[in-house]
């Protein structure tokens, strides 16, 4: 079995895993009717829900219907208090989101191909202090040959300074079977600048130090300090469509794999200083609450991969993404 269809097998089981916990709330309202969706924000009067078709809506507890709990239960004593304070018992929603992404595809005949991408992502914001955790595994053969074999993950912290500028850590972690790459470790350190922050527009901008440290097959270990710039944009159209955008650079003068200490080392890299450039942009389509279509472009430029046809990458991946 061909690592791509090995990794598929283990990605379906974790699709399956995760769709059995994807469910959404109902609400029973005096007048009869019925509300499902999901519960964003409970302020003690009122509930914000995010509905799907509907988008955001906002829910007095006194237009809840009192439902009677089973009798000689703690619940007795809600009941006595009112809806209000039956509503206030509800479950208030996780501060983090969650993504999966999968997407495969598959061609034969003169050309036989598979292509697999599956993409994970947590996002929490805590007062003043915005996480994101990203996982990817990109497999592709083509011919019975593997032409991406490629694990990513990285993890970004960004604290509020006031309402523009804020500083931010990311830590990145990438090994590439296909560019010999069997660890590369970064972490930056830097500050942004908020160009757009309204309710459909948001953009950042930035820049910062890279200490990157890298194991290459067929080379010595090697650490460099490079600098960076990075900036993101994402604008929201309504409750179901969606654009993000990013783009990172990391830039240094001499060969990004010259050591701090002043030791080469790789040989054959470019002398006359290096780049690595990163974009991505996707647009995501929501189908249910929890589930949605998502059309991602990719480009991956590394100038300082010997082999020359290997430097650039590039992948425009249609996927399907369970949300919880």
């Amino acid at each position: 079995m061909s690592p791509v269809r090995r990794s598929l097998l283990a990605a379906c089981a974790a699709l399956l895993l995760s769709a059995s916990h994807l469910s959404g709330e109902t609400w029973a309202l005096e007048n009869g009717d019925r509300l499902t969706g999901t519960l964003i924000k409970d302020d003690g009067d009122a509930l914000e829900i995010k509905h799907p078709h509907l988008g955001m809506l906002r829910l007095r507890k006194s237009a809840l219907k009192l439902e009677a709990p089973p009798t000689g239960t703690a619940a007795d004593l809600t009941v006595a208090e009112g809806p209000k304070a039956a509503a206030g018992l509800r479950k208030p929603a996780s501060n983090w989101k969650r993504q999966l992404e999968f997407g495969f595809s598959q061609q034969s005949g003169t050309t036989s191909k598979e292509d697999l991408t599956i993409r994970g992502q947590l996002d929490a914001k805590l007062g003043d202090n915005t996480f994101r955790g990203t996982a990817r595994l990109l497999q592709a053969e083509s011919a019975d040959r593997t032409v991406t074999d490629r694990r990513e993950a990285d993890f970004r912290w960004r604290h509020d300074l006031n309402k523009r500028l804020f500083t931010q850590t990311l830590t990145t972690y990438a090994a590439d079977d296909v560019r010999l790459i069997d660890l590369s470790l970064e972490q930056q350190v830097g500050g942004g600048y908020r160009l757009v922050d309204q309710a459909r527009h948001k953009m950042n901008v930035g820049m910062g130090a890279v200490v990157q440290y890298l194991e290459r097959e067929g080379h010595e270990d090697a650490t460099a300090l490079l600098g960076s710039f990075f900036q993101d944009y994402a604008f929201t159209l309504n409750s179901r469509l969606k654009l993000t955008q990013e783009s990172n650079v990391l830039v240094s003068e001499s060969s990004v794999f010259s050591s701090l200490g002043g030791r080469s080392g790789l040989s054959g890299t470019p002398r006359d200083g290096n780049y690595r450039m990163r974009f991505n942009t996707a647009v995501q389509s929501k189908v249910t609450t929890q589930m949605s279509l998502n059309v991602r472009y990719e480009y991956d430029y590394d100038r300082s991969v010997p082999d020359p046809e290997l430097r650039g990458d590039q992948r425009i991946t249609t996927s399907l993404a369970y949300l919880w």
